[in-house]
């Protein structure tokens, strides 16, 4: 469409990509059509259009470039993130409903929380959370506003992929008693030959941004990591720890 109508454009498309349109639709495929310039002069969006299976029609309010329609298409299909993708976020809003969550590497699955808790194994006071989030629209809540006994802990199975070596979680405290009462804890436990690491040891933070806590893992090697918050049960005390960006690099 540089020289010719929107409608001859459209014919165009129509008369070469039709029949793989209709039959992405029916085999977990896309056709994905960038423009390949925009107005002179100073930055202007591109166009890009979605079809395919699982896409829905319209326009979609979030922003995207080359970079986050990469890693939409490397989570749909469970493809480790490659260059600046690995650090940005699927597109989200494109869906006609939301996508099972992919593997993020070798057996880590949503460990950005996206997908809520779909993924973990959950003990005790369990939920996603919009309001306290590393990045993104979600992340994980053990423990609650009010008081809860005993651990609340989100746990997950993986195996580490050959070219990782190196686990990153993030996470937020908001504790109001003392260590001895009410902590939060982080715990990584491999499983042949067996070791288990505390990478952040039981702590009380009250206030305070999100904090980064990060260990060496063996590629090949299969982990269970646990995201923990302890509560005394207390009800002028309550404990609860927000868990973000669970990676391996």
């Amino acid at each position: 469409m540089h020289s010719c109508s929107i409608r001859t454009g459209d014919r165009w498309l129509r008369k070469h990509f039709d029949r793989y349109v209709q039959w992405a639709q029916r085999h977990n495929s896309w056709l994905v059509v960038t423009f390949d310039e925009n107005a002179a002069g100073t930055v202007r969006p591109v166009p890009t259009i979605l079809f395919g299976a699982g896409i829905r029609a319209g326009r979609y309010p979030e922003p995207m470039n080359h970079y986050t329609l990469l890693r939409t298409i490397e989570d749909a299909y469970g493809l480790p993130a490659l260059g600046r993708a690995a650090v940005l976020r699927p597109l989200a809003t494109i869906w006609t409903e939301s996508p099972a969550p992919a593997r993020d590497r070798g057996g880590l699955v949503n460990g950005s929380f996206e997908f809520g808790l779909a993924g973990w194994a959950t003990s005790g006071s369990t939920t996603v959370n919009r309001s306290a989030r590393h990045r993104g629209t979600l992340g994980a809540r053990t423990g609650k506003r009010k008081a809860t006994s005993g651990n609340s802990m989100l746990s997950q199975k993986f195996v580490v992929p050959a070219d990782a070596g190196r686990l990153t979680v993030w996470w937020l405290g908001r504790c109001v008693d003392r260590r001895s009462k009410a902590w939060a804890a982080i715990t990584i436990e491999r499983k042949a030959p067996r070791k288990r690491t505390m990478i952040v040891k039981r702590t009380c933070v009250a206030k305070g941004g999100w904090r980064r806590a990060s260990v060496a893992v063996r590629p090949g090697a299969t982990y269970t990591l646990k995201l923990i918050s302890h509560d005394d049960g207390r009800p002028s005390t309550p404990n609860r720890t927000y868990f973000d960006d669970v990676t391996l690099s």
